[in-house]
């Protein structure tokens, strides 16, 4: 029950408020990398440091959802408020724990204690401020290739552009 109310009340501000949907917020690595029961730790945060009341983390798997449609399915929702976003703090749900400087000062990361197949897939926080609300999707894969910083891979794809252009 307060999953909906929390996933009501973004809905609300963000269209309460002038804006045409969610803030982009930022984030160190777009993809983050880790192996099967190693950390890893996904970054968000608002623009400026922005202080937050809410922060959301929603692990979305691709697959069949109930109306067999083929999109993304939520199959885990992690929140953190102002009195549990503290360090290596429990989020409720067992190896899920908070990481960050703490909502006031616009961060909130997820730290995943040990990583499970399921754990590989798109991560979306949503921030929630006082007025606004931001959005950012980050990726967890398997430990491979190594992380891509929003400037790295802006440098791909412009290296793409002068090729295929």
């Amino acid at each position: 029950m307060l999953v909906i109310l929390l996933i009501i009340l973004v809905e609300f501000i963000q269209f309460s408020s002038c804006q045409f949907g969610p803030l982009r917020a930022s984030t160190d690595n777009l993809t983050t990398r880790a192996s099967v029961g190693d950390s890893a730790v996904l970054t968000c945060s608002s623009e400026t440091g922005v202080p937050l009341g809410i922060c959301l983390w929603e692990r979305k798997n691709q697959g069949m959802s109930a109306n067999n449609n083929g999109s993304d399915t939520t199959n885990l929702l992690i929140t953190f408020n102002v009195l549990t976003s503290r360090p290596d703090r429990p989020s409720g749900t067992e190896g899920y724990l908070y990481a960050g400087e703490g909502l006031l000062k616009g961060n909130c990361g997820l730290k995943i204690s040990k990583v499970k197949e399921a754990d590989y897939t798109a991560w979306q926080c949503t921030l929630v401020g006082e007025s606004k609300v931001y959005r950012e999707s980050i990726k967890l894969q398997r430990t491979g290739k190594g992380n891509f910083s929003r400037k790295e891979w802006s440098q791909v794809q412009n290296m793409l552009n002068m090729i295929c252009f």
